[in-house]
């Protein structure tokens, strides 16, 4: 019977797509059901991932391995680097995790006691961080009071020397107790570093004179004084070292007791072919 005979009897009849519909709009529900079910399992094994990656032992760093320090203490250096590594950070994430050690306060941390020409830092499999250090070559010394510091080529103070470190005999002390002494700072210019090295080899190789301290006066920055056992040299970096070595070689040929004389001697060689002694 068709839908207007059906209709004669009282009955109502629905669309004929109304079936199909409504068979289509569970298969939509379904599906969506299906899309948040597989959205949630992605978040929790995210999540689940990201937890492990951040709390599990395997992750945390248990070995510090420090490379290319001599002037200092290896200790030293793991030690400062160890202290950035407790706790945590943001208050959640444990700092000696491997995938988030933050490099700034590693470097900051070395940078309390030497300045690096470089430094590579870098976590390993197997909890370990490797930091490897490359120094600016130490060209002299700069001693205030019973501190001692090494200078780079730059000028610069890089690390102040332990006491029981022995500086070579032949190296360029300096001398100076009214200076502020600041780890990462300038103290000496480059020019004047070459004149000092200039003039110690050359009282090296020429007189065979190793000076025992080099003094550069704070308030006389100019003036160089450069001790012996007995003896005082007075020099100028307004001058080349190899002129005033010169003029304190001839004296020296002059008087072959100078050096051995047990009375103490100061020189002047600042004033050109003039040299003062008494």
């Amino acid at each position: 019977m068709n839908q207007r005979g059906w209709k004669h009897f009282g009955v109502k009849t629905l669309p004929e797509n109304t079936y199909y519909k409504a068979e289509r709009d569970t298969t939509v529900e379904h599906a969506d059901r299906s899309k948040k079910a597989r959205i949630l399992a992605v978040m929790f094994t995210v999540l689940a991932v990201t937890l492990t990656l951040i709390y599990h032992p395997f992750f945390s760093i248990q070995t510090i391995s420090i490379t290319g320090v001599s002037s200092i203490p290896v200790e030293t250096i793991r030690e400062a680097v160890e202290q950035t590594l407790v706790g945590n950070q943001w208050h959640v994430i444990p700092k000696n995790n491997i995938f988030f050690v933050n490099h700034t306060h590693i470097n900051q941390a070395i940078e309390h006691y030497i300045i690096p020409k470089s430094t590579t830092i870098t976590p390993e499999w197997g909890k370990i961080l490797s930091v490897q250090i490359v120094e600016y070559p130490v060209v002299l010394y700069w001693k205030q009071g019973n501190e001692r510091y090494s200078i780079n080529e730059r000028g610069v103070i890089t690390e102040q020397i332990p006491k029981t470190y022995t500086i070579r005999t032949d190296a360029v002390v300096i001398e100076d107790a009214g200076r502020t002494i600041t780890i990462g700072s300038p103290i000496i210019t480059n020019q004047q570093i070459q004149w000092l090295l200039n003039t110690s080899k050359l009282l090296r190789d020429q007189l065979q004179f190793v000076p025992k301290s080099v003094i550069v006066s704070n308030t006389h920055p100019d003036i160089v004084e450069i001790y012996f056992d007995h003896l005082k040299l007075i020099l100028t970096f307004d001058d080349t070292p190899q002129a005033q070595i010169s003029r304190f070689k001839v004296l020296v040929d002059s008087k072959p007791t100078l050096m051995t004389d047990t009375v103490r001697h100061s020189i002047d060689l600042r004033f050109g072919e003039k040299v003062y002694y008494h």
